[in-house]
C-alpha cells in the first residue's frame, strides 16, 4: 500500500507542477517578465517579425537541439547490459545465464509466443520500450527515428539478453507500445521542466521529470543541465501553442462478476486524465494531440494499474464543412489496457482482461456548434489491432490466462457538455481479437512448455465495453463523477465449448480539474 501511495503522491506532485507551469504561461505573466536584451530576440519564421517569446523555449536554441545518435546508441546498449547484470548478479535469474551457445540457439530457434503474465507482456514491455525510445528522444533524435531505437533495443535483448527463445509478442509490444509510452513521458517531462527555477522547486521539478522519463533525467545529470540555471531558452513547452488540461479523481469502485454480489470487490481508486493539445489547432506533428487516462487501484486485492487508455494523433486534417461545424480526420495510435484479478477465492476467473497494445487506425472527431450552453463532441475510431490480449477460459500454461492475437476495434466517445452545470459522456468500445495459433489439450501434453509456441486457445474473442458517466460541477475546479461500466466477453473457441461472461462496475468519485 505504501508503494501505491508513493506512486500517487508523485503523480499528484507532477500534476501540481504542470498546473504551476501552465499558469506562468498566461499572457499577463509573460508581460511581467523583464524585457530581453537585443541578442535574445529571434526572427519568427511565420511572421518575419522578431519575437521575444522565441528566446523562452529550449526548442528554439540550435545548440540545445543538437542530435547525439552515437550517445543514444551507447545508452540503448548500456541499458540492456545494466538490466541483464541486475537479473544475473542481483536476482540470480535462470533466464539471465546467457552464453554464446544460448545466443546461437535463440537465433536458430526463431521467434515464438511466450507465456509471461498479462501485465508483464502488455504493460511492462511497452514501458521498457518507452525507455529505449527515450534513449534517442532525449538525445535530440526525431519521433520517427527514435522508433528505430525502440526496435533495436528490444531486438538485441530478445536475441542476446535471455537464454529463452526470442518472443514475437515482446518485440511487438516493446517496439510499438514503447513508441506510445516513450513519447508521452518525453512530452509530459517537457511540460514540468523550467531551467529558470532555483532551489527546492527546481529540485522537485527535476525529480518529477526524472521519475517520468528516467533516461532523460540521466542525460540532464551527465550534461549538467539538471542544475544549470538559464535566463533564456529555459522552457521546454509552449502552452499557448499546445494547451494541456489535466484532472485527478479520488473515489471508490464496486466491481461484481455477473451481477453476483457475493463475487464482488469494493476498493478505492485514483484516476488521472490528461488532454494534451487542441485537436482544432493546426499542429500536425505526431502526438501534438493525445488523450491519456490512467486508473490506479489503492487496494492490494486488484492490480495497481486498473486501466490505461491512450488515443494519440499521428497525422490529421482539419475540415469545416459548415460554419460552427469542425471535423478532424486523422491517423491515430491507440493503446488500451484493462486488468483485474479474481474477486474472491471461489472465483473461477477474473472479471475481465483486455488489451489493445499495438493498434493503429483512422479517426474522426466532430465538434457540433453550441446551442446555448450545450456543446456536443463525437469521437469515432476504426483500428487495426496488430497485437492484443483477452482473458480466456481454458489456456493455463505458466503465467498465461489470456489469449494473444490480432484483429480490429471500433470505438465511439460522445460528450455532451451542459456548461457550468454538468456533462455526460458515453464510451462504447468493441474489440475483436483472433487467436490463430493454438492447439487442443491433447497436443499441449506432448509439447515442452519451454518451447511451446502458442497464442492461446484458438478462436475469436469479442469484448465490448459500455461506459456511461455523468459529472456534476460543484465549483469551477471540483466535480462529482459517477460512472457505470459493463464488460461483456464472448469467446468462440475452435476446440472447446464457447462461453459468455460479463461483469459490471460502478464508480463514485470527486474530480479536481487543475
Amino acid at each position: 500500500m505504501n508503494k501505491r501511495l508513493m506512486a500517487v503522491f508523485l503523480l499528484i506532485l507532477s500534476l501540481g507542477l504542470l498546473n504551476a507551469q501552465n499558469k506562468t504561461e498566461s499572457p499577463d505573466t509573460l508581460s511581467r517578465w523583464s524585457a530581453p536584451t537585443s541578442d535574445s530576440f529571434r526572427f519568427s519564421k511565420t511572421s518575419g517579425n522578431r519575437s521575444a517569446d522565441d528566446s523562452l523555449y529550449a526548442f528554439n536554441d540550435s545548440l540545445r537541439m543538437k542530435k547525439y545518435p552515437w550517445r543514444a546508441i551507447a545508452q540503448n546498449i548500456g541499458l540492456n547490459i545494466a538490466v541483464w547484470g541486475f537479473n544475473h548478479f542481483a536476482m540470480k535469474e535462470g533466464f539471465a545465464k546467457i552464453s554464446f551457445r544460448s545466443i546461437s540457439q535463440n537465433i536458430s530457434h526463431g521467434f515464438y509466443w511466450d507465456n509471461d503474465g498479462f501485465a508483464t507482456n502488455l504493460l511492462a514491455h511497452p514501458y521498457s520500450g518507452g525507455i529505449y525510445f527515450n534513449t534517442a528522444r532525449s538525445n535530440g533524435i526525431s519521433f520517427w527515428n527514435s522508433a528505430i531505437y525502440s526496435f533495436g533495443g528490444s531486438f538485441i535483448w530478445e536475441m542476446i539478453g535471455e537464454n529463452q527463445p526470442p518472443s514475437t509478442n515482446d518485440l511487438l509490444s516493446t517496439t510499438v507500445g514503447g513508441i506510445a509510452m516513450g513519447e508521452i513521458t518525453h512530452r509530459v517531462s517537457s511540460v514540468i521542466l523550467d531551467d529558470s527555477q532555483r532551489g527546492f522547486e527546481r529540485f522537485i521539478r527535476e525529480l518529477a521529470g526524472m521519475v517520468i522519463s528516467p533516461v532523460r533525467g540521466f542525460n540532464w545529470v551527465i550534461t549538467g543541465d539538471a542544475w544549470k540555471v538559464r535566463n533564456k531558452y529555459f522552457k521546454y513547452h509552449d502552452f499557448n501553442k499546445i494547451p494541456v488540461k489535466y484532472s485527478a479523481t479520488l473515489g471508490y469502485r464496486f466491481i461484481a462478476d455477473e451481477h453476483r454480489f457475493n463475487k464482488s470487490s469494493y476498493l478505492p481508486y485514483v484516476e488521472f486524465n490528461l488532454i494534451y493539445g487542441d485537436p482544432w489547432k493546426e499542429n500536425n506533428k505526431p502526438y501534438d494531440y493525445f488523450n491519456l487516462n490512467v486508473v490506479l487501484n489503492m487496494d492490494g486485492s486488484q492490480p495497481v494499474f486498473g486501466s490505461v487508455n491512450l488515443a494519440a494523433k499521428l497525422y490529421g486534417q482539419l475540415l469545416e464543412p459548415k460554419e460552427g461545424h469542425k471535423i478532424l480526420l486523422g491517423l491515430f495510435q491507440h493503446y488500451d489496457y484493462y486488468d483485474s484479478k479474481y474477486l474472491t477465492r471461489n472465483s473461477v476467473n477474473a472479471p475481465y482482461k483486455i488489451s489493445e497494445t499495438v493498434a493503429l487506425g483512422i479517426g474522426a472527431l466532430y465538434q457540433f456548434p453550441s446551442v446555448g450552453n450545450i456543446s456536443i463532441r463525437q469521437h469515432s475510431y476504426l483500428n487495426a489491432i496488430l497485437l492484443g490480449g483477452c482473458l480466456t477460459d481454458y489456456y493455463r500454461i505458466d503465467q498465461r490466462t489470456y489469449n494473444l492475437g490480432s484483429g480490429y476495434s471500433i470505438k465511439s466517445k460522445t460528450n455532451i457538455d451542459f456548461g457550468r452545470y454538468a456533462s455526460f459522456e458515453l464510451i462504447l468500445n468493441d474489440y475483436h481479437i483472433f487467436t490463430s495459433k493454438g492447439y487442443n489439450i491433447e497436443t499441449y501434453k506432448t509439447i515442452d512448455p519451454y518451447f511451446l509456441n502458442s497464442q492461446g486457445d484458438k478462436g475469436e474473442a469479442h469484448f465490448t465495453l459500455i461506459n456511461p458517466s455523468v459529472e456534476f460541477n460543484l465549483s469551477s475546479k471540483l466535480a462529482l463523477n459517477m460512472a457505470l461500466f459493463y464488460y461483456l466477453r464472448y469467446m468462440n473457441y475452435i476446440y472447446y465449448r464457447n462461453s459468455f461472461n460479463y461483469a459490471f462496475e460502478t464508480r463514485l468519485g470527486l474530480r479536481y480539474n487543475f
